[in-house]
């Protein structure tokens, strides 16, 4: 179908009922570099795109996308081989943050009666409530004077005495620290700076906790007295003796002669059981007691 218009150089022109045509696509060629680069950062292979990628004003994306996925993978390497833990002896050695009250303390337990439980309500009963003080507690139990549970052990009570008071803090010592005894016997006399490298060693724990552990070892130390603790340990081995010897001669027959003894006569006792008659007659009592008599003195 034409239209003529009546204007001067009209052409015809063809109508399309239809409508206007569709606009036109555009190239595959022009659309490739942001396909491809949604491709790629999705992960997929795009073959020849490396060229049109790197010339795209996108390509510093894509670039640090993947420097960050390199990261990713080296970070994920280093989580899945982790560093072996640090490896530290077991042995936990209790110690004060400060031994400044420690002397009053023992002092105040000698004055004091023995508690059912030695706990912070009884510290501060004795009259210390600094929290630097909580620590004599555990130092109690690691001596054995106190167990687990905070009551008062055989050691406490001796140590309550005063007159043997010394010498029983220098036996339990002994009897808490005895490696350090045994590597040395007069460990008792050294400072807090020679025994700080023996703790950490034995602990592992830093400079700063072995330094507070032997110089809570040494106040221990100062306050107790080891010449009287051996008087003690030997006074206990005379009285095992005498125990033992005592022992002995009550297990020793008393009516058999021993070697020298030959001419010793032998005792014996005897015992009598007399059913009396039921009645209430005087001569017949009297009467029993002389045929008694009679007989065993014949």
């Amino acid at each position: 179908m034409c239209s003529f218009s009546t204007a001067s150089n009209s052409r015809c022109r063809r109508l399309d009922p239809r409508g206007p045509a569709p606009l036109r696509r555009k190239s595959s060629s022009s659309r490739r570099p942001h396909g491809d680069l949604t491709r790629l950062l999705a992960g997929e292979a795009v073959s020849g795109a490396h060229d049109h990628l790197t010339r795209s004003p996108l390509a510093p994306i894509v670039q640090r996308k993947a420097g960050m996925e390199a990261f990713d993978g080296q970070r994920s390497t280093r989580t899945a081989n982790p560093k072996p833990p640090r490896i530290t002896m077991e042995t936990k050695v209790p110690y004060m943050s400060t031994v400044k009250n420690l002397p009053n303390i023992l002092d105040r337990i000698q004055q004091a009666g023995a508690p059912e439980v030695f706990n912070l309500d009884f510290l501060r009963d004795l009259g210390f409530k600094s929290s630097n003080d909580r620590g004599v507690i555990k130092v109690l139990k690691y001596l054995g004077m106190l167990d687990d549970a905070g009551k008062p052990q055989t050691s406490y009570r001796e140590f309550m005495n005063s007159a043997a008071a010394k010498g029983v803090l220098a036996k339990q010592l002994q009897s808490a620290y005895d490696e350090l005894f045994l590597a040395k016997r007069t460990a008792h006399n050294d400072s807090p700076k020679m025994l700080k490298g023996w703790f950490q060693t034995k602990t592992g724990e830093s400079e700063a906790v072995a330094t507070k552990i032997a110089t809570t070892f040494r106040s221990l130390a100062t306050y107790a007295d080891f010449e009287a603790s051996s008087d003690i340990q030997d006074h206990t081995a005379d009285k095992t003796e005498q125990s033992d010897e005592l022992s002995n001669r009550e297990s020793t027959p008393k009516n058999v002669s021993s070697p020298g003894q030959e001419n010793v006569p032998m005792a014996l006792t005897y015992r009598l059981e007399i059913n009396l008659p039921n009645t209430t007659d005087v001569r017949v009592f009297r009467s029993i007691f002389r045929a008694l008599k009679s007989e065993l003195l014949s």
